[in-house]
C-alpha cells in the first residue's frame, strides 16, 4: 500500500494543477448542469470568490480528472 500511495502522490503532484486549471476553465459549463447550478461552492467559483481546492471533493462535478484526483487524495489520506 505504501508503494501505491507513493506512486499516486507522484502522479498527483504532476497532474493536479493542470486539472485544477481545466476544472476552473469549465466552471461555467459545470453550472449548466442541473445538479450543480444551485451549488454555493460552484457559484463562488464562477465569481472568483474561491479556488477549486476549496470545494469539498464530494461536491465536485463528476466526469473530471480533477474530481477523481481529489477523491483519490481523500482516500489515501485516510490510509
Amino acid at each position: 500500500m505504501k508503494a501505491i500511495k507513493k506512486e499516486f502522490e507522484s502522479i498527483f503532484l504532476d497532474w493536479i494543477y493542470d486539472e485544477q486549471k481545466y476544472y476552473l476553465e469549465n466552471a461555467t459549463s459545470i453550472m449548466q448542469n442541473e445538479k450543480y447550478k444551485n451549488c454555493d461552492y460552484h457559484k463562488k467559483l464562477v465569481n472568483d470568490l474561491i479556488e477549486p481546492y476549496q470545494i469539498p471533493s464530494f461536491k465536485l462535478a463528476d466526469g473530471y480528472h480533477y474530481t477523481s484526483l481529489r477523491r483519490l487524495e481523500d482516500f489515501f489520506k485516510l490510509k
